[in-house]
């Protein structure tokens, strides 16, 4: 066994051995109301997501990854100090003939693969203890080892690195949407003169409801769905056709669109040109700008301080929604629509700055798993 890439010092066949023979693996005994806000350390749960704890079961050298849940499979962690550990997450820790970070970059990029041939569903539901002492992890000498985490490292680092520029560039944003909202920064117009003060108006004299003509045969359109926390769009997955009773509306590009469900959890966004066309259920409403200027209305619309003080206007006995009627009621405060222009202009330059470093990032993903595909047998 040799994989297609290799640093060329090195040579001959790496062998195999199964992952028992390799560490000891072990389930930790926490459970997720054991996390503590700010707690002194990492909290490994069964999600992506690190939570922090005031207690630690291990102090080493560990590979993490959950045992059941909606990342099965999929969420891997490497830590080398103390931590704590939900009982349904598997820690590979006490690692012999192999290096520890190497493990973990083998084990991530292979054990998906080897879960979804033994489970007998599409989908991975939990993991067995054999479903990883079992497996075959390919070995090269120590020394290719470290090699091959190291440089893997440097190229995590650099994802990192870019991950937290983008997270600047977002907060930098965040922070002027914050203070031209409050108006503690106004902008001139090209005269140098101050614009006229803003005025409160209720949003149906901002915008109009989209359509309302029912699509009569829905296998011929693509369905979109809006996600959570304000990152956009997607299409839905959901396989569904003519027997579906919800009513699924044409949604254009330029219509703002809102889960009456999860608006207060972020869900509103912009139809653009690659969902133009596509339709959505009557559980999602959508809005025509009148007049005013689209980009200005949505980051209004999307700040967290205005959401957090309507979300009283969501009702209902089960899941609570907002109405149609209620969020046109929502008052806003607007400027003059050259003011709207000028700031709409200003935070589209971050928006642009963010989508470059963004595509960085994906570069430097897809150039990772393609090394991963190609440096491990």
């Amino acid at each position: 066994m040799v994989p297609k890439l290799r640093f060329k010092e090195f040579c001959g066949e790496w062998e195999e051995k199964k992952a028992e023979n390799l560490c000891k693996i072990h389930t930790g005994k926490s459970n997720t109301q054991d996390k503590v806000e700010n707690g002194i350390y990492p909290f490994f749960v069964r999600s992506p997501i690190i939570e922090r704890s005031n207690k630690y079961l291990y102090d080493c050298e560990a590979v993490l990854t959950v045992g059941d849940g909606v990342g099965t499979g999929k969420v891997y962690h490497y830590i080398n100090g103390k931590f704590d550990c939900h009982q349904r997450v598997y820690v590979m820790r006490n690692f012999k003939d192999i290096i520890g970070r190497y493990f973990y970059y083998y084990f991530s990029n292979n054990f998906y693969k080897r879960v979804q041939k033994m489970s007998a569903k599409n989908s991975v539901d939990s993991v067995r203890m054999d479903m990883i002492s079992k497996m075959n992890i390919a070995l090269p000498s120590l020394s290719e080892q470290t090699k091959i985490a190291d440089f893997l490292s440097t190229v995590d680092d650099k994802i990192q690195n870019q991950q937290d520029k983008i997270n600047h560039l977002e907060n930098i944003k965040k922070g002027f949407m914050q203070k031209i909202f409050y108006r503690k920064i106004r902008f001139k117009d090209d005269g140098g003169e101050e614009f006229p003060e803003w005025e409160e108006k209720r949003l149906y004299n901002i915008l109009k409801e989209g359509s309302k003509e029912k699509v009569k045969d829905t296998s011929q359109y693509r369905k979109i769905t809006v996600r959570l926390n304000l990152k956009g769009i997607n299409f839905s997955d959901l396989k569904r056709d003519m027997v579906d009773k919800r009513p699924f509306y044409v949604r254009y590009k330029n219509e703002i669109i809102i889960g009456k469900q999860n608006y207060f959890n972020g869900s509103i966004a912009i139809v653009d040109e690659k969902f133009d066309g596509c339709i959505c259920s009557n559980a999602i409403m959508s809005f025509k700008v009148i007049k005013e200027n689209l980009k200005f209305v949505y980051w209004y619309l999307s700040q967290s301080s205005y959401i957090s003080k309507n979300a009283y206007l969501a009702n209902g006995t089960g899941q609570k929604e907002l109405t149609e009627k209620d969020f046109l009621n929502m008052k806003i405060d607007i400027p003059c629509l050259k003011e709207q222009q000028k700031i709409a202009g200003f935070l589209s330059s971050f928006d642009q700055k963010i989508s470059t470093e963004k595509e960085t990032l994906e570069h430097l993903k897809q150039l990772k798993k393609g090394l991963l595909q190609q440096m491990f047998v």
